[in-house]
């Protein structure tokens, strides 16, 4: 049965947890808050601040990448060179990250590949077949205001509308 609660609390879920397969070292989950600020301040921050354009402050770009992984907490599983790669390829054009914004969307996306060995050959499992491996990627896609802001940055589109195509 649900426990009465004070007439003065509110109902909120407690913080989501990563799946097992992002864990502390001494065994307990982190919480995506936690893994969050982790990976933008600690693990990618330092290089963020050097390729980002004079045009962006680092604060403003790192509150839109802490945004964007509270929103949608697959990034955060998703493997971290890939989803440094992303991100950084976003600052480099000067495309924020922020989702509301429209510039860039970076999605998770799985990808099923062969496991090869160190010399390039499939590896085999027991029976002789080739064993393949999930990996978690990120995709960046540069949405079309992005392109719009680019083309305008550039003086090469002063004008550009955009139209319902049929």
């Amino acid at each position: 049965m649900n426990s009465p609660r004070p007439p003065n609390a509110i109902a909120r879920p407690s913080a989501p947890t990563t799946s097992p397969a992002i864990q502390q070292a001494d065994g307990k989950p982190q919480t995506i808050r936690e893994l969050t600020n982790e990976i933008v301040y600690d693990k990618i921050g330092e290089t963020l601040v050097r390729i980002l354009p004079r045009d962006i402050t680092p604060d403003q770009y790192q509150a839109s990448l802490v945004s964007l992984l509270m929103q949608n907490p697959e990034l955060v599983g998703c493997e971290l060179p890939a989803l440094a790669v992303a991100v950084f390829n976003a600052a480099r054009c000067g495309l924020d990250v922020n989702p509301m914004l429209g510039h860039v969307y970076l999605t998770p996306q799985k990808v099923r590949q062969k496991k090869l060995d160190a010399r390039g050959r499939p590896v085999l499992d027991g029976g002789g077949r080739e064993v393949w491996a999930e990996r978690k990627l990120v995709r960046m896609m540069v949405g079309y205001k992005g392109l719009i802001f680019l083309g305008r940055r550039s003086n090469l589109t002063p004008i550009c509308e955009a139209r319902v195509v049929y």
